[in-house]
């Protein structure tokens, strides 16, 4: 996954699929880019701005929303789906988009 490319990492929970997420936003934000980070309700997205903020603070810019400015945009599947199709905040501009718990493709 670490080297670049479109992944699809399907794995039983306890299994490091957010780790292996996480690690990829890392290395997107160190060299430089933006990140999607979706979840899918608003109730996770305060939690996931929370966990990523316990590495990111201080060093990169983790907020909800965020997609015209924010170093990590953490937001759900439907406000990105949104912003897509009105081509806002700079959402088709993203190094990387992480869909985290997509249950339903």
């Amino acid at each position: 996954m670490l080297d670049g490319g479109n992944h699809l990492l399907v794995a039983e929970t306890g299994n490091g699929k957010t780790l292996c997420a996480e690690a990829v936003t890392k290395q997107t934000l160190d060299a430089g880019g933006r990140v999607a980070y979706l979840v899918p309700s608003h109730q996770l997205v305060g939690a996931k701005e929370d966990e990523l903020n316990e590495w990111a603070e201080g060093e990169y810019d983790v907020r909800p929303g965020g997609y015209r400015d924010a170093d990590v945009a953490v937001a759900t599947f439907d406000s990105f789906y949104q912003a897509m199709l009105r081509d806002t905040g700079d959402v088709r501009a993203l190094d990387l988009v992480v869909l985290d718990d997509f249950h339903i493709i």
